[in-house]
């Protein structure tokens, strides 16, 4: 027997940071921090507007998988819910700041490499080092 509170059936194909969310939705608890970044939760109401469009069904977890890091896909995912009690937000997530290359990969085979990111952000880094101790500049 089912409830309310059961992970989605697709629990298995959802990113750690999706199954953080829908998880304190589901236990009326605020998130982690870093699905907080990669979802865009700057504020209380980012959160408000996600959670009451995902607890009556305005939104699935499927969506909001598909949404993870784009700003963009979680405003029009949301606004157009209609147990959002707040229509005119906007998300905005570190993600949309990164060239498209960079963008959160959603395809399965890369979902199981999470090393592919922390290894951009080492390198860029690494770049950044680089850059700020050239004795050319």
């Amino acid at each position: 027997m089912s409830d309310e509170h059961d992970p989605p059936a697709e629990w298995a194909k959802l990113r750690p940071l999706t199954q953080d969310l829908i998880l304190s939705i589901n236990e009326d608890r605020y998130p982690r921090v870093a699905t907080c970044i990669d979802f865009g939760l700057a504020t209380p109401r980012h959160y408000e507007a996600i959670y009451h469009a995902y607890r009556n069904g305005d939104v699935t977890a499927a969506a909001l998988e598909a949404a993870l890091g784009s700003g963009p896909k979680l405003t029009e995912l949301v606004r157009n819910a209609p147990h959002n009690p707040h229509r005119s937000i906007t998300f905005a997530t570190v993600w949309d700041e990164l060239e498209p290359e960079f963008h959160i990969r959603r395809t399965e085979s890369e979902v199981r490499q999470p090393a592919k990111v922390y290894d951009f952000a080492r390198e860029r880094a690494k770049r950044k080092r680089d850059r700020d101790h050239d004795p050319e500049r």
